[in-house]
């Protein structure tokens, strides 16, 4: 094989891996998620969604209870994060509804692309918006 062949083949490897959807952040346990629990910090129900999302290996810092003005959601800190964030939108709506803590009209959380500067392993979880009681 000549030279300039090898090249174009790698280039054409490398140009089919930025096609390629992002996998996931690998190795859940490195992903640590921050609980915003609003007014249901003391909630034994938010024990047991912690709980959940240690389970899935995930590191779960001790949850708080802060609300977002815009909302629920799930907050991530680079591109590359999405499809976690995704993955972790999916497994709280799941234990959310399972739990009694969301109603069929409440909306999903879905991800949010923050501008922060934080490590691309790190996820906020926001489970209630500001108007919640």
């Amino acid at each position: 094989m000549k030279a300039s062949q090898i090249i174009t083949a790698v280039r054409l490897i490398l140009l089919i891996g930025l096609l390629l959807p992002s996998p996931s952040l690998a190795g859940n346990n490195e992903i640590v998620v921050f609980v915003h629990a609003g007014p249901k910090l003391n909630d034994p129900r938010i024990k047991q969604l912690l709980g959940a999302l240690f389970e899935k290996g995930y590191l779960v810092r001790a949850p708080d209870d802060e609300r977002d003005i815009s909302g629920a959601g799930v907050d991530y800190f680079d591109p590359s994060a999405e499809r976690t964030a995704r993955e972790i939108a999916g497994l709280v709506n799941g234990q959310l509804k399972s739990l009694g803590l969301k109603s069929s009209t409440d909306m999903d959380l879905m991800p949010r692309f923050q501008r922060v500067n934080n490590p691309p392993t790190y996820f906020g979880i926001w489970l209630f918006g500001k108007d919640t009681r």
